[in-house]
């Protein structure tokens, strides 16, 4: 038990490590493009290109892991009844799942769009 709380905790700090330079880079790029006045035709064309197509669902897929993984800690403190628990826990993971499958289609038509 105490092994996996601890790979728990690690997870936790390894996904807020991985999630800083892509922070980095997503807040630079949001910088870049609303500085440009890019039109939505251009916003498409950017986020068609691989290294920001692939950043962005990087970046969605570290941040809906992190996600999980807090609030399954928050889920593990209060919640007391273990029914309850495991159909939380359970709606958190598809609903994490969920993000992921979203955002990763929407990357995906975009770049069938624009042709890539």
């Amino acid at each position: 038990m105490l092994r996996k709380l601890n790979n728990h905790w690690y997870m936790q700090r390894f996904t807020s490590l991985l999630l800083l330079p892509f922070s980095g880079w997503l807040l630079f790029a949001l910088k870049h493009i609303s500085g440009g006045g890019l039109s939505h035709g251009e916003l498409l064309v950017w986020l068609a290109k691989p290294l920001n197509g692939y950043g962005l669902l990087g970046f969605v897929v570290l941040m809906a892991y992190h996600t999980y993984l807090c609030l399954f800690e928050v889920l593990k403190d209060y919640v007391s009844c273990g029914c309850k628990f495991k159909i939380l826990v359970f709606l958190l993971k598809l609903s994490s799942i969920g993000v992921v499958a979203v955002v990763g289609y929407i990357i995906w038509q975009v770049s069938q769009f624009s042709g890539m």
